[in-house]
C-alpha cells in the first residue's frame, strides 16, 4: 500500500467515525479500535505528501479526532465537519473548471446576435417538456411566435444531456430547436446575450461533459445542512412560516449581512441595493449567493431529494432569464425565489406560470 491510499484509509476511518458520532451521540467503539490499529502501521509510512486530498483529508481529520479526544463539544464539531465537506466539493468544482469542464461551450463563430424586435420568452424544463408532449399546447405557442420570440440556454442543455433514454433525449433536443429557432441566452463579452447558436450537435455530447453541474448538484445537498448546523435559530417552524410568508426583504440589513459573510459574496447588501449588476460574472455570483442563502433560510425551498439536486438549474435558469422579457414556470417556489432574486439584482423580467403564459399568447 502506498502512503497516499494509508492516509486515506485511516481518514476515512475517522471521517466515518466522528460523523457517526454527531448523528448517534454515541461512540462507536468497533471503529475505535480498527483507527488505532491502522495507527500502529504510521511508522511504515512517510510522512502525508501534503499534494493530494487524501493526504489533505488526513490532515484535517487526524487534527479534528484529536479535538474530539480533547474534549471538543458536538456543535463545534459539526460545524467543523459541515465547512470540510462544503470545502471538498468546492475543490472538485474548481477542478473542473481549472482543465475545462465545466459544461458545454460554443464555438464563438456559430454566434450571431439576435436583432429581432419580438419580446422574449425564457421557459423553465418542465415548461419545454410540456411543449413536447403536449400538441395542444405546442401549437398555441407555434402560433404565438410572431410575436414573441422563445429563448434557450446551456442549462436546458445539460438537463437534455442528463436523460439516459436516447429517444427522450432526441425529442427535447428536436423541440428546443423548434420553439426557439436556435435563440439562446449566452455569455458574450462578460454579458448576457441574446443571440442565435447551431445546437444541432447536442445529440452527440456525451453525458461525462455534465459532470461539473452534477457536483454543483452535490453541493447544494451538503449545503442544505447548513441551518441546522450554524443557523439554529432559522430551524424553527415559527421562523419557516414566517420567512415564507414575509419574503427575504423583511430580514434586516445586519442579518442580510451575516448571511452573505457566511455564504462568501463579495458583497454587503448596502453595495447590493446600491448597484446595477450588469456583466456575466458579477450576476453569476449574485444570485448562487442568494440562492445558497435562501437554502439557510429554508425559503421556498422543497425537502425531497430529487427537488434539491435540480437547484443547480434553477439557479442557471433565474440567471439566464433574467435579461429576457418573460420568465415562464409552473413552480411557484422557483417562481417565489426569482422575484425575491429579480428586486435584488434590479432585473426587470415578467415572472408568470402557465396558465398566466397561456392567456398571454392566445390573446395576441
Amino acid at each position: 500500500m502506498k502512503s497516499c491510499e494509508y492516509y486515506k484509509l485511516l481518514s476515512d476511518k475517522i471521517e466515518k467515525f466522528l460523523k457517526d458520532y454527531c448523528k448517534e451521540k454515541v461512540i462507536n467503539e468497533s471503529i475505535i479500535i480498527e483507527i488505532n490499529n491502522l495507527f500502529s502501521y504510521i511508522d511504515c509510512f512517510e510522512e502525508p505528501c501534503m499534494s493530494c486530498a487524501d493526504c489533505f483529508d488526513y490532515y484535517f481529520y487526524n487534527r479534528l479526532y484529536l479535538r474530539y479526544k480533547n474534549g471538543i463539544n458536538i456543535d463545534e464539531l459539526e460545524k467543523q465537519l459541515q465547512a470540510w465537506n462544503k470545502i471538498r466539493n468546492y475543490d472538485k468544482c474548481f477542478d473542473l473548471l481549472s482543465v475545462g469542464k465545466g459544461g458545454i461551450k460554443f464555438d464563438n463563430n456559430q454566434i450571431f446576435i439576435n436583432t429581432e424586435n419580438k419580446k422574449t420568452i425564457y421557459i423553465d424544463h418542465n415548461i419545454l417538456i410540456d411543449y413536447a408532449n403536449d400538441r395542444d399546447f405546442r401549437e398555441k405557442i407555434n402560433l404565438s411566435k410572431n410575436n414573441f420570440q422563445y429563448c434557450f440556454s446551456s442549462s436546458h442543455l445539460n438537463e437534455i444531456i442528463k436523460i439516459k433514454d436516447l429517444e427522450r433525449k432526441a425529442m427535447l433536443t428536436k423541440a428546443i430547436i423548434s420553439l426557439t429557432d436556435s435563440i439562446g441566452v449566452y455569455e458574450l463579452d462578460n454579458e448576457l446575450k441574446i443571440v442565435k447558436i447551431d445546437i444541432d450537435y447536442v445529440k452527440d455530447i456525451e453525458d461525462e461533459q455534465n459532470t461539473a453541474i452534477e457536483i454543483s448538484e452535490e453541493y447544494r445537498k451538503i449545503q442544505i445542512n447548513d441551518k441546522k448546523i450554524f443557523f439554529k435559530e432559522y430551524n424553527t417552524i415559527k421562523f419557516s412560516k414566517f420567512i415564507n410568508s414575509t419574503g427575504v426583504f423583511v430580514l434586516d440589513d445586519l442579518e442580510l449581512n451575516k448571511l452573505l459573510l457566511h455564504v462568501a459574496c463579495s458583497y454587503n447588501i448596502e453595495k447590493i441595493k446600491n448597484t446595477k449588476f450588469r456583466n456575466t460574472s458579477e450576476i453569476n455570483h449574485l444570485v448562487y449567493s442568494l440562492f445558497n442563502i435562501f437554502n439557510i433560510l429554508g425559503y421556498k425551498i422543497d425537502k425531497k431529494e430529487k427537488t434539491i439536486i435540480s437547484s443547480a438549474h434553477d439557479i442557471e435558469h433565474i440567471k439566464f432569464a433574467s435579461i429576457c422579457d418573460i420568465f415562464v414556470s409552473d413552480d411557484s417556489k422557483l417562481l417565489a425565489r426569482s422575484i425575491e432574486i429579480y428586486k435584488f439584482i434590479k432585473s426587470k423580467t415578467i415572472l408568470i406560470d402557465k396558465k398566466q403564459f397561456i392567456d398571454l399568447i392566445c390573446e395576441k
